[in-house]
């Protein structure tokens, strides 16, 4: 029974950490926006930004816009 209760609160414990973690936005630079650069990007919420950041960045000068 004691070791269902210290089970439940490490749970809850790092379920809260999670819960108010506030992720830092890599910055959305060139180099940063390669395929390979935003795979590398360990946290999955930190990848989606990135690559948010990354779709909203204009074109690559020379490409074509239609």
């Amino acid at each position: 029974m004691v070791i269902v209760v210290i089970a439940a609160a490490l749970l809850c414990t790092l379920a809260y950490k999670n819960m108010t973690r506030v992720p830092a936005p890599p910055p959305a630079t060139k180099g940063n926006c390669t395929p390979e650069a935003i795979r590398q990007v360990g946290d999955p919420i930190e990848r989606a930004i990135l690559s948010g950041q990354c779709a909203k960045q204009p074109a690559a000068a020379g490409a074509k816009t239609d």
